[in-house]
Order: C-alpha cells, then sequence, then structure tokens
C-alpha cells in the first residue's frame, strides 16, 4: 500500500512538472525575445500581453495544485463544452513554439464538437496533447489536428510526424 501511495505521489509530481514546463517554457521564449528585440518580438506591446496571459496560467495552474494538494478528489463541473473552440484556443496558444520549432499545425475547424465536460479541465488535456505533438516533432514536421464525425460521434485527433508513442506507453497516459 505504501509502494502505491508513493508511486502515486510520484507519478502525480512528475504530471505537476509537465504542466509547468511548456507555459514557462513560452514566457522565457517571448520574454528572450522581447529583451533581444528580435524578429516579431520587436512589437513588444502584444507579446507582453500574451506573456502576462501565460504568466496568469502558470498563476491559476498552482493555484489549482495547492487545491489538489487540500483535497482528495477533484471536483469536476460539467457543462456544455465546445471542443473545436478548445482545440482552436490550443493551437493558438502554442502556435509560437511550433512556429519557433519551424512545425507546421494544420487544424480546420469544422461543425463544432459539444461535450459535456469540465471545460478548465479537457482545455488541459487538449493542450497539453497539442505541446506534446510539437515537443516530440522534429524541425519541418506537421502538426495536424481533425475533428472527425463518424456515426453521429465526434473526435478531436491530433497527430506528429515525429516520434510515436510506443504501444505499452499508452497506458500511462491517463
Amino acid at each position: 500500500r505504501e509502494r502505491d501511495q508513493e508511486k502515486r505521489r510520484r507519478d502525480f509530481f512528475a504530471a505537476i512538472s509537465h504542466e509547468l514546463k511548456t507555459p514557462v517554457t513560452i514566457l522565457k521564449g517571448q520574454l528572450d525575445g522581447m529583451i533581444q528585440n528580435v524578429g516579431r518580438f520587436k512589437d513588444r506591446d502584444t507579446y507582453l500581453q500574451q506573456a502576462y496571459e501565460t504568466i496568469e496560467e502558470v498563476e491559476m495552474l498552482v493555484r489549482d495544485i495547492l487545491s489538489l494538494s487540500r483535497m482528495d478528489s477533484i471536483q469536476l463541473e460539467r457543462t456544455e463544452v465546445y471542443l473545436t473552440a478548445l482545440v482552436s484556443a490550443g493551437v493558438q496558444q502554442y502556435s509560437e513554439l511550433a512556429e519557433s520549432k519551424e512545425i507546421g499545425i494544420a487544424f480546420t475547424e469544422k461543425d463544432p464538437l459539444i461535450c459535456l465536460a469540465d471545460e478548465k479541465q479537457m482545455q488541459t488535456v487538449i493542450n497539453n496533447l497539442i505541446s506534446n505533438a510539437i515537443h516530440h516533432s522534429g524541425e519541418g514536421a506537421t502538426v495536424t489536428i481533425g475533428s472527425p464525425v463518424k456515426e453521429g460521434r465526434g473526435a478531436i485527433t491530433i497527430c506528429n510526424s515525429g516520434v510515436e508513442i510506443e504501444e505499452n506507453d499508452l497506458e500511462h497516459l491517463w
């Protein structure tokens, strides 16, 4: 039992580290570009606003982590969530990271997909998938995002042309 609790604790901290790593990397890149006054970062007002929004996300994540440390479980608030809008927001958030790695993102927003979910948690899942697809793609790769509907059921697909997830690692994703 103690080993199981220790494993869950390590997994929890690994997940937290993963959640914080991407926004901090984005923020660092934006600020470095503004300090160096290079390329698109010469428009400091735009990037300062984006950096501020990124730090607000990190702050919210830290608050969530602190709340989680005080609770035994997460209380999900299920509402109607427009998945394609969440994907679009995720694509926008990570487009700069993709551009810096010379990775294309192909996403065509089709009919809106709606589901019952906790919007904040679903956005986190989608952002993680987009971020991972970018991080595990090489320069010049493409991340393709789709929203196919088959037999009345919708899905979000996020595929990269980089490293694939090993079959035996799939069970550890969630």
